[in-house]
């Protein structure tokens, strides 16, 4: 006995404790520890309270005591689920299958070159701004962002709420390349976009196939992660450096830390959010690639599809009614209100289509019906029947 004890460094009455073992079970292997265990019924139990433990242990204590057995004890329960359940598992119980996707792994998405993956979205900012008609208002900005060199290509900022007015707004800006944009824009290989309905209007959808531009729709968030990590980055290291920050700590119940502070206004919000957009494509380094977004594009030497011009494109980004309007002496009538021509001279009784930009009411373009010849813009009048409906939108 002392001879085995020593050899496998443990003491004699240990080593007899084991011999007892092995004649009471009939084999010389050490027996599995007995240890409390998660079960179906006990997931069943997770799953009818959304993964809340400390519910679900209330309930097996209830019914533990009504079949007369010892209920487990809370820790023992929450070692249990540690043991034996995956944190994906546990957070689909709690936030549903899209949470429970987040613990996944999945490959990273291969090297691309410039223009040949685009990708868009909406985000909230979490701040408010006072209006030109003094009411705050919420913003929201509109995006596209070059997959390969993290180049944020063009953008719009739009109150209240974004709508496709907003998505082809920012795409116009991503494409031109002539100043004030640019030297980044031309036309992508591909955009992808979420399930939104701004991105997948006809108006949107139309005029990506004009410009020869696949669409394709993601089915998750984490599918086009390159946007997604510029929509946290905007709201860390610019948003929430901006006064009435939404997100800011909480002084009580009711207070947070700025919530007194003036109201920034829509145009300067517009402004500054330009400058961050122009800082962190020219000053940021991306880890990934070790230059600029601007660096990275200017030193990729793939070749970019050239662009429409910019009148093309923009009757590319304007809607029509295909119907018929008249210049009268009174200008061109549109929807209730008076447009002016501003080359209208000699051109009374001209039939002309017009086109706008969804929810900018103040200017419309005109083109001959006909030959669908670009003959300019024509601005509203004051003092119309209907009382102007101006929409805060603004794109740099």
């Amino acid at each position: 006995m002392r001879l085995v004890a020593d050899s496998v460094g443990v003491s004699k009455r240990t080593v007899w404790r084991w011999l007892a073992q092995a004649e009471q079970t009939g084999s010389p292997e050490k027996p599995d520890r007995r240890r409390f265990c998660v079960t179906d019924e006990i997931i069943e139990v997770l799953a009818d309270y959304q993964g809340n433990v400390k519910r679900a242990h209330e309930r097996l204590v209830e019914l533990a005591v009504a079949a007369g057995e010892e209920p487990p004890g809370l820790t023992t329960l929450h070692d249990a689920i540690a043991r034996d359940l995956d944190p994906g598992f546990m957070a689909g119980l709690r936030q549903g299958i899209p949470a429970a996707r987040g613990f996944d792994p999945c490959f990273r998405r291969p090297p691309v070159a410039r223009n040949e993956v685009w990708e868009g979205d909406h985000k909230q900012a979490e701040t408010v701004v006072m209006m030109p008609d003094e009411k705050p208002s919420r913003v929201w900005v509109t995006w596209f962002v070059d997959r390969g060199t993290d180049h944020v290509m063009g953008w719009a900022a739009t109150a209240g709420s974004a709508h496709r007015g907003s998505v082809l707004a920012a795409v116009r800006m991503a494409v031109l390349r002539e100043a004030p944009y640019g030297p980044a824009g031309g036309l992508p290989r591909l955009v992808r976009v979420d399930g939104g309905a701004d991105f997948l209007s006809k108006t949107v959808l139309r005029a990506f196939g004009l410009l020869g531009v696949p669409v394709h729709r993601v089915l998750s968030a984490r599918h086009k992660g390159g946007v997604e990590r510029l929509n946290c980055t905007s709201m860390t290291r610019f948003f929430a450096d901006l006064p009435r920050y939404t997100k800011a700590p909480r002084l009580d119940h009711r207070h947070r830390v700025g919530d007194q502070d003036p109201l920034l206004t829509f145009e300067a919000l517009v402004g500054r959010l330009g400058e961050w957009v122009h800082k962190h494509n020219t000053e940021h380094v991306i880890k990934r690639t070790g230059m600029t977004p601007l660096e990275a594009w200017q030193a990729d030497t793939t070749e970019i599809r050239p662009e429409p011009s910019a009148a093309q494109l923009r009757a590319f980004m304007l809607e029509s009614d295909h119907s018929v309007h008249k210049i009268t002496s009174h200008g061109v009538e549109f929807n209730g209100r008076c447009y002016m021509p501003e080359n209208g001279v000699g051109q009374i009784g001209l039939e002309v289509r017009v086109r706008w930009m969804p929810h900018h009411t103040h200017e419309v373009d005109l083109y001959t019906f006909r030959s669908n010849r670009y003959l300019g813009r024509a601005v509203r009048r004051s003092g119309g029947r209907h009382r102007p409906i101006g929409d805060a939108f603004s794109a740099c």
